[in-house]
């Protein structure tokens, strides 16, 4: 955390720095949902935020905003017990408030709302969406979108329609990197591409 901090420090624009907490699961990359008392995750995410809070005021880096990771990310937005302990853990650590970024609808929107949090509402270039409105799970066939070209009209066509107001691309998708410039040069190109507020 402390060498991507810095490293990102030395690009301009300054990017904003956010913590990305997970269930305990480092064999997975926190993407297997885990049955636990709430009172036990909320330990976890206290931990892992605390971690990267104290780096962040050590180097003088700003901390913007929290999003869930992985299975939690798809837990908090479906069950209000676990948005509300993934939101008390951020609020212990940073009382200040932080920004929350999550998917468009569910329990983690309506909890930060109760609370007052300033929320982002987020929308994926490199996955592809169900009929539904929801990401297709991961490993089924053409759930991750590889091609920058088409990552990159993804995330216009999402900007485009108002639902989102950030746009992720997975450091680990193949063609990450790609990915992320093609989908910045689109934005860019349309206009429709926002520095976020500190």
């Amino acid at each position: 955390m402390r060498t991507t901090t810095a490293e990102g420090y030395s690009y301009e624009p300054v990017p904003t720095v956010a913590a990305h907490p997970s269930y305990p699961d480092r064999e997975q990359f926190g993407r297997a949902r885990i049955a636990m008392p709430l009172s036990v995750l909320y330990e976890s995410i206290v931990d892992q935020t605390d971690a990267l809070a104290h780096v962040v005021r050590s180097s003088g880096a700003v901390l913007w905003g929290a999003k869930p990771h992985g299975a939690l990310y798809h837990a908090a937005s479906e069950d209000a017990g676990i948005a509300s302990a993934f939101l008390d853990a951020i609020d212990a650590v940073w009382p200040d408030g932080l920004a929350i970024v999550g998917p468009p609808e569910g329990q983690l929107v309506e909890g930060s709302h109760a609370r007052d949090l300033v929320y982002v509402r987020e929308g994926f270039a490199d996955r592809r969406y169900a009929t539904t409105g929801k990401l297709l799970v991961r490993g089924e066939p053409g759930a991750l979108i590889e091609d920058p070209d088409a990552a990159a009209e993804q995330a216009v066509r999402l900007a485009q329609q108002g639902v989102v107001e950030t746009i992720c691309v997975h450091g680990d998708t193949p063609n990450a990197v790609p990915i992320a410039r093609a989908v910045r040069a689109a934005l860019a190109r349309e206009g429709l591409l926002r520095q976020a507020s500190r």
